[in-house]
């Protein structure tokens, strides 16, 4: 395996590792993260599994932007979750300490529209897709490598 730097895993330059393999690389570089099964509660990670899942096949780091990123593409290219999804993750205590904002609403919101080209850009690569990401069906390509998944959805980063 090529020894890839923390950018290049969040691009094309990713495309010959497995999804599993870029999942481990992402917690070796962001050690600060707790890894999706360390997690008590089933809902919980499988959320934390599905956003840094995302991360990888969207090719959005975890810096500030990157998170932002995810959300843009999460709102565009991936299916939606069922409404009663939605509540059991939002009825679960530890799934909801995981959506809190880690900066404060006002700085977000400055935060969104200094870079709100982003939402665009990133609306218009969704629509080049050839089907929807499925959020928590993630697992099911760890065996695939990031090249396959994304060529598979037409995800161009």
């Amino acid at each position: 395996m090529k020894n890839l730097s923390y950018q290049e895993l969040y691009s094309a330059q990713a495309n010959q590792l497995t999804l599993g393999i870029a999942l481990e690389l992402h917690y070796q570089f962001n050690p600060q993260f707790t890894r999706w099964y360390m997690y008590k509660s089933a809902e919980a990670k499988d959320l934390v599994k599905a956003h840094d899942i995302s991360h990888l096949i969207f090719g959005c780091d975890t810096g500030l932007l990157g998170e932002m990123q995810v959300q843009i593409w999460s709102k565009f290219a991936i299916t939606p979750m069922s409404l009663r999804d939605k509540i059991r993750y939002a009825r679960d205590k530890e799934s909801r300490v995981l959506l809190k904002n880690p900066i404060g609403f006002p700085k977000m919101v400055v935060f969104f529209f200094r870079n709100f080209g982003e939402v665009k850009r990133i609306k218009l690569r969704c629509l080049g897709m050839s089907k929807k990401w499925t959020y928590l069906e993630g697992a099911d390509y760890f065996s695939v490598t990031l090249g396959e998944i994304r060529s598979g959805f037409g995800i161009v980063l």
